[in-house]
This record gives structure tokens, sequence and C-alpha cells, in this order.
């Protein structure tokens, strides 16, 4: 008897170093499995996440393009004619992804520059976009009053236009 219950005893401890490494096999397995499911929703979600950024990035880009074509517009002999470049880029550009201009009217060239060249030459420099992003702080009050008195064109907003419409991104958008 007592061998027969030393050949069960033998029968069961052989078995369990077996029944360890299938469990710690099917542990090894499942716990691949969590990491790599873990790891794919990780990729997913910064997917996702790029896409998110890519359309904001694309939606301000569209925001933005016509004060891009403002700020890039080729320059004039003057700085008047520096000035109605970057309003002309402006425009098109505005027309172009459907943006609405911040002016009810826009001069031709010729009566734009005759009204540009009377004004005193530190408003018709702070007409420039390259001088007046170096010097915004100088020039915001001069552009304020440009666009309120509708010294060059009629802007939006005005007792003498509509009232401005959602023209995110434009000159003139801010203080008005």
């Amino acid at each position: 008897m007592m061998r027969a219950f030393s050949a069960l005893s033998t029968r069961r401890t052989s078995s369990l170093p077996t029944m360890r490494r299938r469990l710690a096999v099917v542990v090894a397995v499942l716990a691949c499995l969590v990491a790599g499911f873990l790891y794919w929703r990780s990729v997913e979600r910064r997917r996702a996440a790029a896409a998110v950024a890519q359309a904001h990035r694309e939606q301000l880009n569209q925001v933005y393009a016509p004060m891009a074509a403002y700020m890039s517009a080729p320059p004039g002999s003057t700085p008047c004619e520096s000035a109605y470049n970057a309003f002309q880029a402006f425009a098109d550009k505005s027309q172009e992804v459907g943006q609405p201009l911040p002016w009810v009217s826009f001069p031709d060239k010729p009566t734009f520059l005759q009204r540009c060249s009377t004004l005193p030459e530190g408003d018709q420099n702070c007409l420039e976009p390259g001088y007046q992003a170096k010097n915004l702080d100088a020039c915001n009050d001069t552009l304020h009053r440009l666009r309120k008195d509708n010294v060059l064109y009629v802007s939006r907003g005005s007792p003498l236009g509509p009232s401005r419409s959602g023209s995110v991104g434009a000159p003139g958008a801010a203080g008005q």
C-alpha cells in the first residue's frame, strides 16, 4: 500500500512542474495579448489626435491665408504702392478662400494712391506691411483711426457701410 501511495505521490509532483509551465505559458500569452491590445489602442488614439490636429491646422491656414498674402505681398516703389499691393493680395486671397472682406468698397489703384499720398509720411509708413509689422505699437492707433474714418476705403461696421460679419484675420479685424 505504501508503494501505491508513493507512486501516486510521485505522479502528482512530476505533473506539477508541467502544469506550472503550461500556466506560465498561458499567462505569458495573455500578457502579450493585453500588451498588444493596449499598444494598438494607443496607436489608434495618436492617429486620431494627429487627424484632429491636421484638420485644425488646415482650418487655421485657411483663416489666416488672407493675412499671410497681405504680409507677403510684393513691395512697391512707395509705401502707398506697397499698401495697395498688400490690400489687393488680401482681397484676392479672401475671395479665393471664401472669407468676407473687411471693407464694403475699395478704390481702384489710382484713387487709392492719390488718397494715400495726401496722408502724413508716418501714416503712409504704417500702411506698408513690413513697417507695420516692425512698429505695431506705434502704428496701432494710426491704423485704427484710418479705418474708423474711412480714409482709404469704406470699412464694414462704419456708419457708411453695413455691419461687419465674421472677418477673422482680416486687416482691421482688431479694435472694431
